[in-house]
């Protein structure tokens, strides 16, 4: 009878122990993956950086006269009204239209 459950509970530990070796094997198959990715990521932040700073320069370098002028026009070219929404959006405004801006 001990024998039996010595047994059945060999038997339970074997499959624990089965199952985690492939939990263990997707985890880390997925930790790669991961890995993968987050180089992709760096790399392609590292790329957009001197963008990133050529636009932070470029909204620091506006004055007050700039924007006043720009608000003085009715009807902006679809150059202009896409450059002020992409500045409100870096800007963090949550509705970008050319009435807001």
């Amino acid at each position: 009878m001990q024998a039996e459950l010595i047994g059945q509970k060999r038997e339970v530990a074997m499959k624990q122990e089965a199952e985690a070796q492939e939990e263990a094997a997707a985890v880390k198959i997925e930790a790669l993956e991961i890995e993968r990715l987050k180089s992709e990521a760096e790399n392609e932040l590292q790329a957009a950086a001197p963008a990133l700073e050529a636009a932070n320069k470029a909204v620091n370098e506006l004055s007050k006269d700039d924007v006043g002028e720009l608000k003085k026009v009715q009807n902006p070219n679809s150059s202009t009204e896409l450059t002020l929404k992409c500045i409100l959006t870096y800007l963090g405004y949550q509705k970008v239209d050319w009435g807001q801006a």
